[in-house]
């Protein structure tokens, strides 16, 4: 009889669907656990004799417990439990410098989540999110005087995780100072939809000396349960040069902090954050200016991504979103892929829809490998997007983000596809083409509670450029609410890169506003800039001289248009068409009235301000070499003494050029007329002065054998058409 009822039992199970799983989590601290940015509560059962709550969270699809946040009210109002069973997780997160806290509660998937109500309780609401790929699921319940019980089963309305597309937090800053508390985070990750979070540890700015300290760096550093990762990271950070993202390095760069940030303090703007690149490359290691090269002074991001030491740019935080550097820099062919994460414990304000980790996050095509170094492999690739909140998708005649379309000479027409998707209200959707709009209609529908904006068109390219697609959404009310800070939810691709024949990519203006910002920002730290060493300051003025000298590169095969206000000049074999001001200033020994004359600081600064002409003077050394100098001795324009025609180029060049005219010019070179010639814009006259006799106009003159570049014969020629 026994064995038929059990017989019974098993059928009726059997013919009505096994129930969920529930999973053992071995490796989770029941007990809790804090640090300086967080707490994380000790499980604890509901009160037998009080109301209770039992909320099971199911994926729909498979109808197995899943991880997920919770939000809920109680009675109209937001209630927040003060405890939660084993198979959920109450974190706060603890912002002391700005005074900011936020309470999360998650289910970890493992099993009903349990906690106790208010005794007067009568009814509420449960709101369940899931990142950004699941549809938001709302339950009303009415309290009875025991135990009340719900199910929410979350839909999965994207199929970007089928096509190899993993989200990231690129950028948080807790602690993780004990491995056995991964199992927390990576819970966490699940319940906000990641499989990729970085943590980076930093110091100053919240806390003074160092903190979101990790417990290892490289890959004893990273936790995974086999669907996410965890990678220990760094952020670097100087006051004039600007913060960096370091994901996955290998070990601590120190100090961490320079330029007087953080306790205790190192007051140096050094080493160049192109350097610690580099040795976080080194160990393992990828980078990217945070915070849109933001949050410094005199920023050397542009210098850091033009070298090819910077591989991605972070574009967006929950309260920032910035593209115009990384516009630029794309605009001059440097392309680089976006990158995005929250930046918490800074801005944990979330509206009910927004995940906490990965609120703004990146989205990278690693396929359905997990690891660190596949992450890393997709990132260089380009194959990237950037979203808080709207899902993007775009192909260029079949090519995705980070791919290159190649055009013949003369180029040919694009096929675009693209479409913007939420559950959320959508307010813009656009192709970009080198940073500007592109005109091609935009359909809109909404099916099964999903906004979809799709763009489906034609374009006709003739010169090679990038192009993007770039949406936004719905205004994050609570981040404003709570900071006053005004921000729209939104997402953006990774260029996608077209060549027309072997045409670059490649704009003479932008590349001039960077090379002038750049200037501005050399001047800067060879004035004011602190520095251990004068071989520390020349490193960090040398790269710069390295990155001006790239952008100059860039514009070279340019062809520019004739303009109602510009002629074109005479074409010299091998060389290409530069189009000419046919009147403007014209800049006595450069900007000789705030820097030294003929100096590549007086230079840099009259083209910065948009001189048409440029005026110096050429002299002959001892050794027959061509300088920049106006009278036949140093004497008043530097620290030394004597002919210009009895020193060697070796003897003039230990002199200081700049200290005559300021302090903050001081060791400022004389130039040779190659340098000078080297950071000449391609559109700008030089009225060049021959100090000397016909042994100096011979060897400025002589072009056989022709100079070794085509550049320096276009130089060449400009220089014949001023010299009798």
């Amino acid at each position: 009889m026994q064995s038929k009822t059990l017989l019974a039992i098993a059928v009726v199970v059997f013919s009505i669907g096994c129930p969920p799983t529930i999973q053992a989590h071995p490796h989770h601290d029941e007990k809790g656990h804090r640090g300086p940015t967080y707490e994380i509560s000790a499980a604890q059962q509901p009160d037998p004799d009080g109301k209770r709550l039992m909320i099971r969270i199911l994926d729909d699809s498979t109808g197995e417990f899943t991880a997920a946040r919770i939000l809920m009210t109680v009675d109209g109002k937001r209630f927040t439990p003060k405890a939660v069973n084993e198979h959920g997780l109450r974190f706060v997160s603890i912002h002391t410098a700005k005074k900011q806290r936020a309470t999360i509660v998650y289910a970890r998937g493992s099993g009903p989540i349990e906690l106790t109500l208010p005794a007067d309780a009568k009814q509420g609401e449960v709101i369940v999110t899931k990142g950004y790929e699941f549809l938001q699921k709302r339950v009303s319940f009415r309290i009875g005087d025991n135990e009340t019980s719900i199910t929410a089963r979350l839909k999965r309305w994207s199929s970007l995780r089928d096509d190899g597309w993993l989200p990231a937090d690129e950028h948080l800053h807790y602690e993780r100072t004990d491995p056995r508390h991964d199992a927390d985070w990576l819970d966490m990750l699940a319940a906000d939809g990641l499989t990729h979070a970085h943590f980076m540890v930093l110091k100053g700015g919240n806390l003074p000396g160092v903190w979101a300290k990790q417990y290892a760096y490289g890959k004893d550093g990273q936790a995974t349960d086999g669907r996410r990762t965890i990678v220990a990271g760094e952020e670097f950070r100087d006051s004039r040069q600007g913060h960096i993202n370091l994901l996955g390095l290998g070990a601590v760069i120190e100090p961490i902090s320079t330029g007087g940030l953080g306790h205790p303090p190192h007051p140096f703007n050094y080493p160049a954050l192109h350097d610690v690149f580099m040795e976080a490359r080194r160990t393992g290691g990828i980078g990217g200016p945070a915070h849109g090269g933001a949050l410094a002074r005199n920023s050397t991001a542009v210098v850091d991504i033009v070298l090819g030491a910077a591989e991605f740019f972070e574009i967006a935080n929950t309260h920032l979103y910035k593209t115009d550097v990384w516009y630029r820099l794309m605009n001059c062919g440097f392309i680089v892929p976006p990158a995005a994460g929250t930046d918490l414990p800074n801005f944990p304000f979330r509206d009910n829809w927004q995940p906490l980790l990965g609120e703004t996050r990146m989205y990278v095509r690693a396929g359905q490998e997990r690891d660190f170094e596949s992450w890393k492999r997709a990132v260089r690739r380009g194959e990237v997007f950037v979203s808080s909140g709207p899902l993007v998708r775009l192909t260029i005649n079949g090519v995705g983000p980070g791919g290159m379309v190649e055009l013949p000479n003369g180029g040919g027409v694009l096929e675009i596809a693209a479409e913007l998707a939420s559950p959320q209200p959508l307010e813009s959707f656009e192709i970009i083409r080198n940073g500007q709009a592109a005109d091609l209609e935009l359909q809109r529908r909404k099916e099964n509670g999903v906004n979809r904006w799709t763009i489906r068109g034609r374009i006709n390219v003739d010169a090679s450029c990038w192009l993007a697609a770039r949406g936004t959404g719905l205004a994050k009310r609570a981040l404003k609410r709570n900071t006053g800070i005004q921000q729209n939810a939104m997402a953006h691709t990774a260029a996608i890169r077209v060549l027309v024949g072997s045409q670059p990519i490649a704009s003479e203006r932008d590349a001039n506003v960077l090379v002038a910002e750049l200037t501005k920002h050399q001047e800067v730290y060879r004035s004011e800039g602190k520095f251990r060493t004068a071989e520390d300051r020349a490193r960090l003025l040398g790269l710069f001289d390295q990155a001006i000298k790239k952008l100059e590169k860039q514009t070279e095969k340019l062809q520019l248009p004739k303009t109602k206000n510009n002629r074109s000049q005479p074409e010299v074999p091998g060389t290409r068409k530069v189009t000419m001001p046919a009147r403007g200033i014209c800049a006595h020994r450069g900007a000789s009235d705030t820097h030294p004359e003929n100096t590549l600081a007086a230079f840099r600064e009259a083209i910065r301000l948009g001189a048409q002409m440029i005026e110096f003077d050429v002299a002959l050394t001892k050794d027959g070499k061509l300088v920049l100098m106006h009278d036949a001795t140093v004497d008043r324009t530097t620290n030394g003494k004597g002919l210009v025609s009895e020193l060697t180029l070796a003897e003039l060049q230990k002199l200081d050029a700049g200290s005559w005219k300021a302090e903050r010019f001081k060791n400022e070179r004389i130039p040779t007329l190659d340098e000078a010639l080297q950071i000449m814009p391609d559109n700008i006259w030089l009225n060049v002065h021959l100090k000397g006799g016909a042994e100096l106009a011979e060897k400025l003159g002589d072009a056989d054998p022709p100079p070794p570049t085509a550049r320096q014969a276009r130089w060449w020629w400009r220089v014949h058409q001023l010299v009798p």
